[in-house]
């Protein structure tokens, strides 16, 4: 023989229905309170990654400009050594101008003390 569960009187199932509204009301809110905490944490997390790429963009700029007032710094450092370089090859030149001056007039007086020296001699004994 099957025994059917007794029937619950219809107090107790209005109860229950009671009951399982209250706890479905209840869950409804701490999801609804789980559903504000989680956009709450998304809306900062986005925040903060606008943040960071506001930060990142600027020190894409800053490096960007420190790279351009190195590459200026170079540029006038090479410029400062060509002039350099010029200078000194324009110096050697002169140098080498002076040097070869100070040869021929070196040159230039030997032979003429050998013709003094020449004339003198063909003076003085009469030989040639």
């Amino acid at each position: 023989e099957i025994k059917l569960a007794p029937k619950e009187p219809e107090s107790e199932k209005k109860e229950v229905m009671k009951n399982e509204s209250n706890g479905n009301k209840v869950r409804d809110k701490e999801r609804e309170a789980e559903l504000e905490n989680a956009r709450r944490q998304l809306m900062e997390m986005q925040e903060n990654r606008l943040g960071l790429m506001y930060q990142q963009k600027q020190m894409m700029q800053m490096l960007h400009e420190q790279d351009i007032m190195e590459w200026k710094k170079r540029e006038t450092r090479y410029q400062l050594m060509e002039k350099r370089v010029e200078s000194i090859f324009q110096t050697s030149t002169e140098l080498q101008n002076y040097v070869s001056t100070i040869v021929k007039l070196q040159k230039n007086c030997e032979d003429g003390l050998h013709q003094q020296v020449n004339s003198f001699a063909t003076t003085e004994t009469g030989y040639f």
